[in-house]
């Protein structure tokens, strides 16, 4: 007889009781358990009888009530079966807090698959006997009803042979479904989930030397940002023939308390898009020829205002053409003294002040 990883789905720790106290009583998941405790799978069984050695499988009653349960729920990846056996209270319950990987998730389904495609529509069919068909859709109509029992709720063997076929069909679509998704998350992730953290936040250790990073990097931007200031006005007393004072030393910049830094892309700024929507991302740029609609110059920067891009893409436009545009066109966000000023000097520039309201 094959021996199995111990498996007891009602398994009680300290606090609370027991798992099943952490869903209502009237849960799915408590009827998935039941139901398959009831089923018959001698076809699952009788395949590990010839295997005596290795580590002991899961138990297939669990692994059985995940897998349809994840079917119940619509899940189509055995990545995030994975993934709700850690994060989904129903999932743990069913599976007695154990979390198989999804390669063992995967080779369950693949091994199993005629008989599990059996035991589904059994249970299927006893859901809808129970009132309990949870799918991947649900469509919830009302009716009167005039008596206890409804002429609606009978259904003819005709019927019940036609739905039996349907549900088959269904069932082998959602392996078919699966088996696809994790086919094309193998080739991106491998042996990984595809949710973890990155490597580079993996440990405790390994999160506190990006942060220290991280604030290194703001604090270097900061200085940056007051330089770049400061040679501004700079530049802009010399022009005016007044004497520059500066008000802070580079040196002494602090970061604003609200300067964020993405650990993932630490390139990427949080900015409004077109829609008013808070994204994490960069602002893209292009310079278009207004007759050809020929795109002439493109940039990516990780400035979320339009005005300080406008002079490096119209140089850039004149170092991919060979020519100086006669007039260029912008809207208000490229509006600024500095750019009307500079740009005014080879070309007619003709950008708005301000925003017009379209009314």
């Amino acid at each position: 007889m094959k021996k199995f990883k111990p498996y007891t789905s009602g398994q009680s720790y300290l606090l609370p009781p027991s798992p099943r106290d952490w869903l209502p009583s009237n849960h799915l998941a408590h009827f998935i358990d039941e139901i398959v405790d009831q089923l018959d799978l001698s076809l699952i069984y009788h395949s590990y009888e010839a295997e005596n050695r290795g580590q002991p499988p899961y138990h297939p009653q669990m692994m059985v009530k995940v897998w349809l349960y994840g079917y119940c729920k619509g899940i189509r990846s055995s990545r995030k079966l994975e993934a709700a056996l850690h994060e989904d209270i129903g999932f743990r319950m069913l599976s007695g807090d154990q979390q198989p990987d999804h390669w063992t998730l995967s080779e369950f389904r693949r091994r199993h698959k005629e008989a599990l495609g059996d035991l589904f529509c059994q249970t299927v069919q006893l859901t809808k006997r129970a009132g309990l068909v949870k799918l991947d859709q649900v469509a919830v109509d009302g009716t009167k009803i005039k008596a206890y029992a409804s002429k609606h709720a009978a259904m003819s063997y005709g019927r019940m042979e036609k739905e039996e076929k349907r549900l088959h069909e269904e069932i082998t679509r959602y392996f078919e479904q699966v088996e696809e998704t994790d086919n094309k998350e193998d080739a991106i992730y491998g042996d990984s989930r595809g949710d973890e953290l990155p490597p580079e936040l993996g440990t405790a250790k390994k999160r506190l030397e990006a942060i220290r990073e991280a604030m290194v990097s703001l604090k270097e931007e900061a200085q940056e940002k007051v330089s770049r200031e400061q040679a501004g006005r700079r530049e802009e007393a010399r022009r005016r023939g007044k004497a520059y004072h500066p008000r802070k030393d580079p040196e002494k910049a602090t970061p604003s308390p609200k300067a964020q830094r993405n650990f993932t892309d630490p390139d990427s700024r949080i900015m409004l898009d077109g829609n008013k929507a808070f994204i994490q991302g960069y602002n893209a740029q292009a310079a278009v020829d207004v007759e050809s609609q020929v795109i002439l110059a493109s940039d990516l920067t990780n400035q979320a205002a339009d005005a300080p891009q406008l002079i490096s893409v119209v140089k850039q436009v004149k170092d991919n053409t060979g020519f100086v545009a006669n007039e260029i066109l912008a809207d208000a966000g490229y509006f600024s003294e500095k750019n009307v000023r500079q740009l005014s000097k080879e070309m007619s520039v003709l950008i708005p002040p301000d925003k017009v309201r379209h009314r």
